[in-house]
């Protein structure tokens, strides 16, 4: 299952965005009750569908 399937209003703004000429970028990431630590960057791959 991928993004668009799951919040599709996401996934438009997010192919708007980048239309816009925003480069999306992302990273994995640990979440606890006290923190949220940030790890390696994930590979954004866009879909060729538009909005």
């Amino acid at each position: 299952m991928n993004y668009r399937e799951v919040v599709p209003a996401f996934a438009d703004a997010l192919a708007r965005a980048a239309a816009s000429g925003v480069t999306p970028a992302a990273c994995g990431c640990r979440v606890a009750p006290d923190r949220i630590r940030l790890g390696e960057p994930i590979s954004v791959t866009l879909g060729s569908s538009s909005p």
